[in-house]
């Protein structure tokens, strides 16, 4: 008896269908959260100080490879060999 409700209920569900509904609650305001031309332009000028101050850590983080430059330079100017023309 208890075999069969078991098959039975298995059987019921395999065949049913749920419905599922999602409510979203919308903000009808009209507020939009749009940045003003002034607030954008604060922005910009602030994450423009910000790469430039990125920009010249960069550029002394490469120091190193900026001397081996130079000196790389000097020797190839002290020993490479006089052209005669």
């Amino acid at each position: 008896m208890v075999a069969g409700r078991i098959n039975y209920l298995g059987h019921s569900a395999t065949m049913s269908t749920i419905h599922f509904t999602v409510y979203q609650i919308l903000d009808v305001s009209g507020n939009n959260n749009r940045d003003s031309f002034f607030e954008k332009f604060k922005a910009a000028f602030s994450n423009g100080w910000y790469w430039l101050g990125e920009l010249i850590v960069g550029i002394i983080s490469i120091w190193p490879f900026l001397l081996l430059i130079a000196f790389i330079v000097i020797l190839l100017k002290r020993f490479r060999p006089v052209r005669v023309k």
